[in-house]
């Protein structure tokens, strides 16, 4: 179910949606449950691409189970979680920029800064989609870390609109 004040709030969305993503984890058959780590309301769980190279084009797919209006999205860019005395967020890559593919053929690209806190976007016009797809465009890089993995992590992302 979808949280909403009113029949004009917004509503998260991402909680209808049936997840999917490309990666190497797919292989694994990870996929679907890593994606999950988007929607769980936790940023200490994550997306992590899996692929060389941070992951630029690597992709998550929400699919919904009828047409959505999207009127924003609300991301945390990396893996915020300590371990081992280490910290995930500077040894992982963040998202810098991304694409957004929707189903009505139409892409647009934005960015985010380099910061824990869950930051908001609003689109430049409302989408009615059935799908979008958040496809990774760029990259801040590792910084620290015993593996200084170039893996690029998102804690979360959830899409705002209407059904």
């Amino acid at each position: 179910t979808t949280t909403s004040e009113g029949p004009d709030e917004p509503a998260d969305l991402s909680l209808l949606a049936v997840l999917s993503a490309s990666s190497v984890l797919a292989a694994q058959g990870e996929v679907d449950y890593e994606a999950k780590r988007l929607v769980d309301g936790d940023p200490s769980t994550c997306w992590a691409e899996g692929a060389t190279g941070y992951g630029l084009g690597e992709y998550v797919e929400f699919a919904f189970p009828s047409s959505v209006t999207i009127t924003a999205l609300s991301i945390v860019p990396g893996y915020d979680k300590s371990l081992d005395g280490w910290d995930r967020w500077t040894s992982n890559g963040r998202v810098r920029s991304f694409v957004l593919v929707f189903s009505d053929g139409t892409s647009e690209t934005y960015s985010v800064t380099d910061t824990r806190d869950p930051q908001t976007i609003t689109l430049s016009a409302p989408r009615t989609v059935t799908w979008v797809r958040f496809v990774i465009d760029g990259v801040y890089e590792a910084e620290e870390g015993p593996n200084k993995a170039e893996d690029t992590s998102v804690s979360e992302l959830h899409f705002w609109g209407t059904e």
